[in-house]
């Protein structure tokens, strides 16, 4: 089982501000590091057409495992598209989601 705590706040001007945290430590699948992660991020929503989003995460079980994270989204009349990056000593990554809405 696993267990995780969340908030985000919406505040003025189209930004928001969410955390969450796991309550309970991971365990690795096979022979991985266990995570128990905290997550801190922001995100600004440009009239429903933009959005920029930022952030960190941290995993308690590994004080090296430390990711900053960043995001772009556009929404154009019915087409949706999201790009984000992860960044730290360890590894890096990238998404792409596009979608369509009808």
């Amino acid at each position: 089982p696993q267990a995780r705590a969340g908030v985000a706040w919406d505040l003025p001007l189209g930004f928001t501000v969410a955390s969450d945290l796991d309550l309970t430590t991971n365990k690795a699948l096979f022979n991985g590091q266990d995570t128990q992660y905290f997550g801190l991020g922001a995100e600004w929503d440009g009239f429903n057409i933009i959005r920029l989003r930022a952030g960190v995460r941290t995993n308690f079980e590994d004080s090296d495992d430390t990711a900053l994270t960043a995001g772009l989204g556009f929404n154009i009349v019915a087409f949706h598209l999201d790009l984000g990056a992860q960044f730290s000593e360890n590894n890096a990554g990238a998404a792409l989601q596009m979608g369509v809405e009808f």
